[in-house]
């Protein structure tokens, strides 16, 4: 989900350029397959994450478990923005999601400082670059549309 994506990450704001066709395709899924199955698989995926984000000693591997966190997070944000995707069971976890573990992100990321990773670097496909926006689109040949 959303590899063709484009995070850019500038101190401690982060820009999504969205794939077009990722995105059609990720409001389809959620229309078609967001179930209450689907939703607690996801919650107990991102559990696991903070499980193993308590464990990890490695700056590489504390990265990884952010970026694995990324798209529980991202239905998260949708649901919470546009309820009407969800039951009314998944929005009561959502909320105890969302109280219990709303610090998680921000806690594991102070533990990846600016010496593993710039102040600036985009995420895309998988890979962190290390380098100006407006140069990535560039060399990539991308049009940004609004």
């Amino acid at each position: 989900m959303f590899f063709n994506s484009i995070f850019v990450v500038e101190g401690n704001n982060l820009v999504v350029y969205y794939d077009e066709e990722e995105c059609n395709e990720f409001y389809r899924v959620l229309d078609e397959k967001l179930t209450e199955d689907f939703f607690n698989e996801l919650c107990d995926y991102f559990f696991e994450l903070i499980e193993k984000g308590r464990e990890v000693k490695t700056k590489k591997d504390i990265f990884e478990i952010i970026v694995m966190s990324w798209p529980a997070l991202v239905v998260f944000e949708e649901i919470s923005n546009y309820p009407e995707y969800a039951d009314e069971i998944m929005l009561r976890r959502l909320i105890r999601v969302r109280k219990t573990t709303e610090s998680f992100i921000y806690d594991i990321s102070k533990q990846v400082t600016h010496d593993f990773y710039s102040d600036t670097y985009i995420f895309f496909q998988g890979n962190v670059i290390k380098a100006p926006f407006e140069e990535f689109i560039r060399i990539k040949n991308f049009k940004i549309v609004k």
